[in-house]
């Protein structure tokens, strides 16, 4: 009996904590939104077909009847995965070595719009932006905030793996 109420009082808070959740601020939209994930590398796919596959994906549900908007990238939403380089800032010295590292994701165009993330400033990713198109990136404001103090990271360069 004891260990039937401590299992309901159990549930209980944890189905209490799952309603708080529901009122958390994510910096994005979650309703209506579905998301998935494919691994197109398990058949075979490189690079270039998995980004041509991604891209047809994109079109084909852009174009499905009440579908406001369509965005990818590498790494799922909210899964806790990320992906991390060491950077060097143009015309900056060499940061500290706990400094070098950032995580980052590959996006789509449009994912930021999908997903209602506002954009402070600067622009989103768009079709002219491709792997042969002068490479551009979008900072999170904690990132503007720690590497570029003294100003905006519009205009900025920086590089993936810094030198040791």
């Amino acid at each position: 009996m004891a260990f039937t109420v401590l299992l309901l009082a159990g549930a209980c808070l944890f189905t209490r904590t799952l309603w708080n959740l529901r009122k958390q601020n994510l910096g994005m939209s979650t309703e209506n939104v579905i998301t998935f994930s494919i691994a197109p590398q398990l058949n075979g796919y490189d690079t270039t077909r998995t980004v041509a596959l991604i891209d047809q994906l994109r079109e084909r549900f852009a174009g499905l009847p009440g579908v406001r908007g369509v965005g990818s990238s590498e790494i799922a939403a909210l899964t806790g995965t990320d992906y991390g380089a060491n950077i060097t800032i143009e015309g900056r010295e060499k940061l500290p070595e706990d400094l070098q590292h950032i995580n980052y994701d590959a996006i789509s165009p449009k994912y930021f719009s999908t997903l209602d993330v506002p954009l402070l400033a600067g622009r989103e990713f768009n079709e002219s932006d491709t792997a042969n198109s002068p490479k551009v990136a979008v900072v999170s404001e904690s990132m503007a905030k720690r590497y570029f103090p003294e100003g905006t990271p519009l205009g900025a360069r920086f590089a993936w793996a810094a030198a040791k």
